[in-house]
């Protein structure tokens, strides 16, 4: 539109960012709660930026192709486009910029169940439903439990290393160096670690919780180590972790779960206490798109 000026992305638009893909989510009925810091680290990942702004300089609309893994097969686009300025074409066009910018990889965008202008959008541009996801939250508080151990940054390759077993084989997984790994998780600037949690058979890790600041406390891995499960390790964690989250003021605390999860995390997040708020569905693009 004539009216609309683009530019790339700069760092220091992370919190307009994080404000409009926010604003973007919570209106399609999803939570909306990405810290600003988590733009900031997705921002020096990310090769191709763009945003559109109006006369007065708000953001309107942005898109963000960030870099998949080392031979990687899928990259998670994010974006969004206020719901003040939807109807008129800009998140069709910018999730074409977006795909063709994504080629060779795969692309993946996901959606509020129950949002029908996204679902038709991506529909629209060839993605198809591959998974669900389910949006849970907790009170935190609750009784005393036995504890676990503190994070130990000391620790943080070996934590890496339980992480990659824990997830790999997975739906979705992608593994990182270890590098990236903690730039994402330990070393970025919303998380927790003196709300983290780790269970030790001897001096083994063999689960953990790895929390961050969102406002709310987000739960972003929880992992046990496979020979470890289904004794009730990481709801023992969890409920810790919600214990130690009221204590630093916290009142409620949300994390993801893969609803088709072959480990059975729901039902370990159940047993914590979490219960099921919103469906999210991931749509998936095949192959990098022809634009015309």
């Amino acid at each position: 539109m004539t009216d609309l000026h683009a530019r790339p992305c700069r760092l220091d638009d992370a919190p307009a960012v994080a404000e409009l893909v926010n604003t973007a989510i919570a209106a399609g009925g999803g939570r909306g709660e990405f810290a600003v810091s988590e733009f900031e680290d997705e921002l020096r990942r990310c090769d191709h930026t763009r945003a559109l702004f109006d006369p007065d300089g708000n953001m309107v609309a942005v898109g963000l192709v960030p870099r998949p893994p080392a031979g990687g097969d899928h990259v998670e686009l994010i974006g969004g486009v206020h719901p003040a300025w939807r109807g008129r074409g800009l998140g069709r066009d910018l999730l074409a910029w977006q795909l063709e910018r994504s080629a060779p990889w795969s692309a993946q965008v996901f959606a509020t169940v129950g949002d029908e202008p996204a679902v038709a959008l991506y529909e629209r541009l060839g993605f198809t439903p591959m998974r669900y996801f389910l949006e849970m939250s907790a009170p935190t508080g609750g009784g005393p439990v036995p504890p676990g151990a503190a994070f130990d940054p000391a620790r943080a390759e070996e934590l890496y290393r339980v992480h990659c077993d824990a997830f790999r084989g997975l739906w979705g997984y992608q593994e990182r160096t270890f590098d990236e790994w903690a730039d994402a998780t330990v070393r970025a600037a919303s998380f927790r670690p003196d709300l983290a949690r780790l269970a030790l058979d001897g001096d083994a890790i063999t689960a953990y919780v790895l929390p961050y600041d969102r406002g709310s406390l987000y739960i972003g891995q929880v992992g046990t180590a496979a020979q470890y499960r289904r004794r009730g390790i990481a709801t023992a964690l969890l409920t810790e972790v919600l214990s130690a989250a009221a204590g630093a003021g916290f009142e409620r605390a949300t994390l993801d779960a893969d609803a088709a999860n072959p480990t059975g995390a729901p039902s370990v997040y159940a047993n914590a206490g979490f219960v099921v708020d919103q469906h999210v569905v991931v749509y998936r693009h095949e192959a990098p798109a022809v634009l015309t």
